[in-house]
């Protein structure tokens, strides 16, 4: 899965955040009034009957409407019972009548993102320093950055914001990614695989690497002038990395095709040739050999690719191709075509048809052209041998001869 998707918090991440929130409007209240509505409001919550506990909080608002803490609770029952929507009215009240802690603007930030509303959530989270939060706290405040670095369109507001999480929390690997992630999408190369090179140091997990290696892929495409040593930084980058899974190799094979071709890639195309890379990786090898003129070889690694990529089409497609050359390069016709017309390249499949028909004929031509060769060859020998007669009649029929047998050769000599 992606390390950027979305989605709408479930009952229990819900629980998390509010129940929080619920210990810091008590701590508020037990400083000031209680009345029997709300007391019965927190039972109701507390024992998980929400349809109550919001009945009894509405009760709580109308008689007290400027007491923010009050706002801030119904706010909270109601997206913990799943009616995001409604929850974001009373959290914005809350926060307008003081009941302004961390906490509290946190679960408005969440309601908004996941209303989709990316960038309402992002003035919400620029008063969130995520210092006064604690650790389970953190971690929802943390989905809430990565969601926006993936889904807000305010980016230029956003940047700061979560340049300042990361100055703040230096050694939290999913603020670094967000912020890589984030800065990919202001198409700022090399801040972005800076920071997400750090996310990968500080949490070496296959994800994080992939994400790594993958923007390091895909900014070397978007700028080729800058992308060999983009894909070249990254694949030495991951050389130091312990504990490799293939298709992480894959990834770092591709670096170092783009960097420098063949050479820095064979050993990781090696470590990748295993389970579901391995498809890609004897690819690349082909491709590879076919790159050092070795058809021989070329095809060995692509009918291996074939037989593991059966069942993912893009990649299949491409090793019929490059199998096609191979066999080409092998000037073997026959098989080439088989393979083009498999691959759907029927002008490609015709034209190796053809080849092949010329290729008969050549070979046919060369025969004719090796035994004319060798008549001659042969009765050029004879008239040397007997080149005494020279003058005579014998002579005479010994070139008349010599015409005879090489007659059907004039046009191959």
């Amino acid at each position: 899965m992606s390390l950027f998707h979305t989605s709408a918090l479930g009952p229990r991440r819900r629980l998390l955040v509010v129940s929080t929130l619920l210990l810091s409007v008590l701590c508020v209240l037990s400083v000031g009034w209680a009345s029997a509505d709300w007391e019965r409001a927190v039972e109701a919550y507390q024992r998980g009957d929400l349809t109550v506990a919001i009945e009894e909080l509405e009760g709580v608002v109308e008689a007290h409407p400027n007491y923010g803490p009050a706002h801030s609770f119904l706010g909270a029952a109601l997206y913990r019972a799943g009616r995001v929507e409604e929850s974001v009215v009373p959290l914005r009240r809350g926060l307008e009548l003081g009941a302004d802690d961390e906490a509290s603007r946190l679960v408005l930030a969440r309601a908004l993102v996941d209303l989709e509303r990316y960038d309402e959530a992002t003035s919400e989270v620029k008063s969130i320093t995520g210092k006064s939060l604690r650790t389970d706290q953190r971690v929802q405040w943390e989905d809430v950055l990565r969601s926006l670095a993936a889904r807000a369109t305010d980016l230029q507001t956003l940047q700061p914001i979560v340049s300042s999480a990361v100055e703040r929390f230096p050694d939290n690997a999913e603020l670094w990614t967000s912020l890589g992630r984030l800065d990919e999408r202001l198409n700022r190369g090399s801040e972005s695989l800076q920071s997400l090179a750090r996310a990968a140091r500080l949490e070496p997990s296959s994800a994080r690497r992939a994400r790594y290696l993958e923007t390091a892929l895909r900014f070397g495409e978007l700028a080729p002038d800058e992308g060999s040593e983009w894909y070249r930084s990254a694949a030495e980058e991951a050389g130091a990395w312990a504990d490799v899974e293939p298709g992480t190799a894959l990834l770092i094979a591709e670096c170092w095709l783009g960097a420098e071709g063949c050479k820095g890639a064979l050993s990781w195309l090696d470590r990748a040739a295993v389970g579901p890379s391995a498809g890609k990786a004897l690819l690349y090898r082909g491709q590879c050999a076919a790159v050092a003129q070795d058809p021989a070889a070329a095809i060995e690694f692509l009918e291996a690719a074939r037989e593991r990529s059966a069942e993912d089409s893009a990649t299949l497609q491409r090793i019929l191709i490059a199998l096609g050359d191979a066999y080409h390069a092998g000037h073997r016709y026959d098989d080439a075509a088989v393979i083009f017309a498999q691959a759907g390249e029927t002008d490609r499949a015709a034209a190796m048809e053809s080849a092949q028909q010329a290729s008969l004929h050549n070979a046919a031509l060369d025969l004719q052209i090796a035994e004319c060769q060798e008549r001659r060859d042969k009765y050029d020998a004879l008239l040397a041998e007997y080149r005494d007669l020279e003058g005579t009649a014998d002579w005479v029929d010994l070139l008349r001869t010599y015409e005879e047998k090489l007659k059907g050769c004039r046009a191959y000599l």
